[in-house]
């Protein structure tokens, strides 16, 4: 089944024309790590762009961020940040248009915008949570 555009967010790293977006978001707890977001739908237009945002606590002073696209069978690195001291963040997934993705963050929230939508971006977003420790 192909899901329309929905986000996840796990702590364990941690539309025709128009598109129907649907934002689900999932609170995880795991070793003093939080990610999570409530539930909320968003709609776009072809060619517009759209912000997914996660809110997250840590107890690393090192945390990383990541973002992901999920197809069926099939899931897409889009990018990995550093949480505290980076506020904004272009994609470094080589395989991706550079102009497509770019994150920003703060100590409590980070978010990925996704520019000049097209059907191919509906998808399974997730955003996980690592304490930057691995």
């Amino acid at each position: 089944m192909y899901l329309p555009l929905t986000m996840w967010s796990p702590a364990s790293c941690n539309v025709c024309a128009a598109f129907s977006i649907t934002v689900y978001y999932l609170s995880w707890r795991a070793l003093g790590n939080v990610i999570s977001s409530d539930t909320q739908d968003v709609e776009a237009k072809a060619g517009e762009s759209v912000t997914l945002t996660c809110s997250y606590s840590t107890s690393s002073s090192s945390p990383l961020l990541f973002w992901y696209r999920q197809y069926p069978h099939q899931i897409q690195y889009i990018l990995k940040q550093g949480a505290k001291g980076y506020k904004t963040y272009k994609h470094n997934n080589p395989d991706l248009k550079s102009e497509k993705f770019q994150s920003e963050t703060s100590d409590t929230t980070t978010s990925l915008t996704i520019s000049s939508l097209t059907a191919s971006d509906s998808a399974l977003y997730m955003c996980a949570l690592s304490d930057g420790a691995q």
